[in-house]
């Protein structure tokens, strides 16, 4: 009898080892993603665009799809190795617009960080056209 919890241990140990959680592997269907940002009333260029999955912002194992923002402040995201879209999942959406190359972020970082900015999407099995993020330059942290 004193073997049973091992052998049950033994059975249990793939289940804390391997990634079958929730997260999106790198494998993973993608679906087109588009939107837009708009800060201020207006269309912002340059802006990057970067979707973290919920509660995994921090896995290394799952890269967060991203994208810039054009000339009207479109985006169309891609993933880590250059395919358009995201897999399917709720994300955070987080936004940077650099002033120049590696120069500050216009926004201040108030909506750098997933724990902070408060954009939540949800992308389907299927494309998604987002509604815009109607993001404001003088948001209070």
């Amino acid at each position: 009898m004193r073997r049973y919890p091992a052998f049950a241990g033994a059975l249990l140990l793939p289940l804390f080892t391997c990634s079958c959680g929730n997260g999106a592997p790198r494998d993973a269907a993608v679906y087109p993603v588009s939107g837009q940002v708009v800060v201020d009333g207006k269309p912002a260029q340059g802006v990057v665009v970067r979707f973290h999955l919920l509660n995994q912002y921090r896995d290394p194992d799952v890269p967060p799809p991203s994208a810039r923002t054009d000339s009207s402040g479109r985006f169309q995201l891609k993933t880590e190795a250059g395919e358009p879209g995201a897999p399917a999942g709720q994300y955070v959406a987080t936004f940077l617009w650099p002033a120049a190359v590696g120069g500050r972020d216009r926004l201040a970082n108030a909506f750098a960080e997933p724990e902070e900015s408060g954009f939540v999407a949800l992308v389907e099995d299927k494309a998604v056209e987002l509604p815009p993020f109607v993001l404001r330059m003088n948001r209070k942290r």
